[in-house]
């Protein structure tokens, strides 16, 4: 996962397979359940917690953040228990950032990765396009870049500019 601030890139650890994925055996246990659980724990008090007490400490209050999310199809009516265990996977990882941004007191948007282009364009009055445009031009002059411009890294500013606008 990654999050823009202050014109960076910040990725964040990402977990085990074994741990993100734990419906993806045939029989999907409690302490499947249970480990993928505690992982998000782990994140929000490790992680995420850190990142954003670390700019509070340097005098920053971070006020609003964007989430990007795949689908916020309610995993109960999907039909496949494959395609079904990675919505339950999305909804709790995405459950435990919510809390704890609002633990922060930062208001929550979340944008739909599809549309996440048109809907910042729209907040911003500018045209699809010239969104893509300052995307890739961002991409081009972020300081310490490291390899290539990755889809993630741009949406984490796609959701900034939406946080912004």
């Amino acid at each position: 996962m990654s999050v823009a601030s202050s014109c960076a890139i910040h990725d964040f650890p990402k977990p085990g397979s074994h741990v993100m994925q734990p419906w993806e055996n045939s029989k999907r246990s409690r302490q499947n359940w249970i480990s993928a659980s505690g992982w998000c724990e782990t994140f929000r008090n490790r992680h995420l917690q850190y990142f954003l007490k670390g700019y509070q400490q340097k005098g920053f209050r971070i006020r609003r953040a964007a989430l990007v999310v795949g689908s916020q199809i309610d995993p109960a009516k999907i039909a496949n228990p494959h395609i079904r265990a990675h919505a339950l996977e999305g909804q709790l990882f995405r459950s435990a950032m919510e809390q704890t941004l609002q633990d922060h007191k930062v208001r929550t948007d979340v944008l739909l990765e599809r549309d996440a282009y048109s809907t910042v364009a729209a907040r911003l009055r500018q045209s699809s396009h010239d969104v893509e445009r300052a995307i890739q031009d961002f991409g081009r002059s972020a300081p310490a870049k490291r390899g290539p411009w990755r889809a993630e890294q741009k949406l984490a500013v796609l959701a900034a500019l939406f946080a912004l606008g």
